[in-house]
């Protein structure tokens, strides 16, 4: 459904934005691909990047409210949080 997909150009992205301090990216991978990514993680601890994997997350609307800009699928759940935080989404 897409997510896969999502989650190997995160991988991706990260790599190249490594050593990007002005950044941070959470990554909600899902359970089920979690330790996978985990184990391919982009970043490491000398990287400046503030990169955070993380399988699942019970508190979305403050997880938006947080962010300047999300990256997801559009499932009806995520876009009505999105719209209701109103920040720009792809």
């Amino acid at each position: 459904m897409g997510a896969r997909r999502i989650n190997e150009a995160v991988l991706g992205t990260c790599a190249a934005w490594r050593h990007r301090g002005d950044l941070a990216v959470r990554h909600i991978a899902g359970e089920r691909d979690h330790d996978d990514l985990a184990a391919r993680r982009p970043v490491d601890g000398a990287d400046p990047l503030q990169y955070q994997l993380v399988g699942f997350e019970d508190d979305m609307v403050s997880v938006y409210a947080a962010a300047e800009v999300v990256v997801c699928r559009a499932g009806a759940s995520s876009v009505a949080e999105i719209a209701v935080v109103g920040i720009p989404s792809v």
